[in-house]
């Protein structure tokens, strides 16, 4: 258990996922409760180096990434008890994928539940179609989400921003994190880090 000021926690994974992005200067978030969480940044494609890694061309629209961490961070303050915020568990990531037909098993840690969830949910907002996941899983820190069937574009930019700003959520608790490690790479937060050291 942990406390959780949304406002700066919100901030701080969307500057660690677009630093590099001279457009980050433009963020601004503002929260009275979880329902009014809103964060806008100038809108556009970042530039193809961002928060670490390189895209040809970029993969998704920043507004795009800031929504996703939007939704994500209204379903994690969805934890908040008493002032207090319940980590995820392996159950939780369970319930969010049962929930969702177009979901699979994931292999991933439950820091990401809800990532997942805000990706799936958006996704099946925008994209109701045949397309669904086939993998779901942790590679060299970041969460992969494989997918068949025809999907928008809208849809792609989602899942292509969920694979990205999983970099900067610690797996274990979903906190905001970063990628290293010896041997095995993860993202984790200050708390987990203590793993790969």
């Amino acid at each position: 258990m942990t406390s959780i000021d949304l406002a700066a926690e919100t901030r701080s994974i969307i500057q660690h996922a677009l630093r590099g992005d001279p457009a980050l200067a433009s963020l601004a978030v503002a929260v009275q409760d979880a329902e009014t969480l809103t964060a806008t940044v100038a809108s556009g494609l970042p530039p193809r180096e961002l928060g670490g890694g390189t895209w040809t061309p970029a993969p998704f629209r920043r507004e795009i990434l800031v929504e996703l961490v939007v939704r994500m961070q209204r379903y994690r303050a969805g934890r908040i008890l008493g002032g207090v915020l319940l980590e995820p568990e392996r159950d939780d990531l369970m319930r969010v994928i049962d929930s969702y037909p177009r979901a699979c098993y994931p292999n991933c840690g439950p820091g990401w539940t809800d990532l997942l969830h805000a990706l799936l949910a958006w996704t099946d907002e925008t994209d109701p179609g045949n397309w669904r996941l086939d993998d779901i899983k942790e590679k060299y820190g970041t969460v992969r989400l494989y997918y068949s069937g025809p999907i928008s574009d809208l849809g792609s930019e989602i899942i292509d921003a969920a694979d990205h700003l999983s970099g900067s959520i610690c797996d274990r608790c979903g906190r905001p994190g970063r990628t290293g490690g010896r041997g095995w790479i993860s993202t984790r937060c200050e708390h987990h880090d203590g793993d790969w050291r």
